[in-house]
């Protein structure tokens, strides 16, 4: 009896949490405030695209995985228009295949990280495009409040004090778990009949894959429909394939719909408590500016996409991908410290054989990560910057790893690293509130190219 009460609890506050999102006024939503909008259900079998909104032309796709005779089974990726409608700015949204987001990117705003470390932890990371930096920060899901007043994110505060650092540097005793973004590896669709197209990405000269991509597509028909073209991720890192149907739809099975919107829900439980919480999280980034700003807009269009979960339907359409003519598909890729790319390919649903993508790189040296351990510290708590090289490249490159503190403590050093190496730093911990800003660059003798200098800004909690 307790445990039907309980979960009835879970239920009517999951609901609750849902409304108060969705009735809440956000001035980063203005513009598109219809509750009113279409739904097109993608009815294709071998179509990972499972359902599309369209609010006043502002749309989301939802899509993933569906059982041979086309009911939905699953969702890994959701692709959501900003609400200022600019395509630079929609976002691909990645879920781990329990309904959490994990990853949010698009070019104009950058790319948005969740790191469940914990229960109490989630490391989240935002780097923001054309090499203007990566911050982090460290959010607490079970203390999720949403701040009345405003979260007083404008004020500038005074750099923080603390005890002198101490000169050793005191690192972390490793648990023997190490930190680590999710990754996942999406599984195919269950029809075999699929066409495929492959998605390369490689350093030239030399041909080595680039790994550390996030790869999205977009679709225009010649009838005018447009939408989301699914990428998956292959093997090894830096290859990518993409499916298209090779045959009409059959009449769609029986409870689709509500398969699909089951899979809806599974996405959007996530939302409750990063909605409430968003000033919080984005506060962290005030300084930063563009990365406010980028903050808001990811946030804001998540909690939106929940928010068409429940809107009033006033069209309902089937779409079968396989009637159109020909398909104008649009690819990008992107990659947190490497310039972005697109390509344009043009395809047949008729014609069983689909174009090849192919990114290239110039093989230089550039890093292919740079973080450190742990990613958020505690105060007074030592931590180790590490930065990895690519593959690619001279023979050597000199790398400087450098940090200022808000305190007043640096230090740097600089490193001969290998391609395909890497090299570590360590720093004595900082006070709570201490910011440090740290760099990690490629000396080359000239101006850093994008992809040689990159920016990490962390704060002792």
């Amino acid at each position: 009896m307790k445990k039907k009460l309980y979960l009835l609890f879970l239920v009517i506050f999951a609901v609750m949490a849902v409304f108060y999102i969705s009735c809440k006024k956000d001035s980063s939503s203005s513009g598109n405030t219809d509750t009113s909008v279409n739904e097109t259900l993608c009815i294709n079998p071998e179509d990972p695209q499972i359902i599309q909104i369209d609010s006043a032309g502002r749309k989301l796709v939802i899509m993933g995985v569906k059982d041979a005779t086309g009911l939905p089974i699953s969702g890994n990726q959701a692709l959501v228009d900003a609400p200022d409608l600019d395509p630079g700015k929609r976002m691909l949204m990645q879920f781990t295949p329990d309904g959490t987001l994990f990853q949010a990117s698009s070019p104009k705003l950058g790319i948005m990280t969740f790191n469940y470390v914990s229960d109490t932890a989630v490391v989240i990371k935002l780097t923001l495009p054309d090499t203007n930096g990566t911050y982090q920060m460290t959010w607490n899901p079970q203390k999720t409040k949403s701040l009345k007043g405003g979260c007083g994110c404008g004020k500038k505060k005074d750099p923080v004090k603390g005890p002198m650092r101490a000169d050793k540097v005191v690192l972390p005793v490793s648990n023997g778990t190490v930190e680590t973004a999710y990754h996942p590896v999406f599984i195919k669709q269950t029809k075999s009949a699929n066409l495929q197209g492959n998605i390369t990405a490689t350093y030239v000269p030399g041909g080595q894959y680039v790994t550390g991509l996030t790869v999205s597509g977009t679709y225009t028909t010649d009838q005018g429909k447009t939408g989301a073209m699914p990428v998956t991720s292959g093997s090894p890192d830096g290859v990518f394939y993409y499916e298209v149907p090779a045959n009409p739809a059959p009449p769609p099975p029986s409870g689709f719909k509500a398969a699909a919107y089951s899979i809806f829900n599974k996405l959007c439980y996530g939302s409750i408590p990063l909605g409430l919480a968003k000033e919080t999280i984005c506060g962290a980034f005030i300084e930063t500016g563009i990365g406010f700003a980028a903050c808001e807009v990811i946030l804001t269009s998540y909690v939106w996409l929940c928010r068409m979960n429940t809107a009033y339907k006033v069209g309902s359409f089937t779409y079968d991908w396989y009637t159109a003519g020909s398909v104008s598909v649009t690819f990008t890729a992107q990659h947190p410290a490497l310039p972005l790319k697109t390509q344009t390919v043009t395809i047949n649903p008729s014609n069983p054989l689909l174009p090849s993508v192919a990114f290239t790189y110039d093989a230089m040296a550039t890093f292919a990560d740079v973080y450190t351990v742990p990613s958020s510290p505690m105060a007074s708590e030592g931590y180790t910057i590490t930065a990895i090289l690519n593959n690619v490249g001279p023979a050597t490159s000199t790398v400087r790893l450098s940090m200022v503190g808000t305190d007043g403590y640096t230090k740097s050093e600089d490193f001969d690293v290998a391609p395909g190496g890497s090299c570590q730093l360590g720093i004595p911990g900082g006070a709570q509130g201490v910011r440090d800003d740290i760099t990690a660059q490629i000396i080359t003798g000239a101006a850093p190219l994008q992809g040689q200098i990159v920016h990490l800004h962390l704060i002792f909690r």
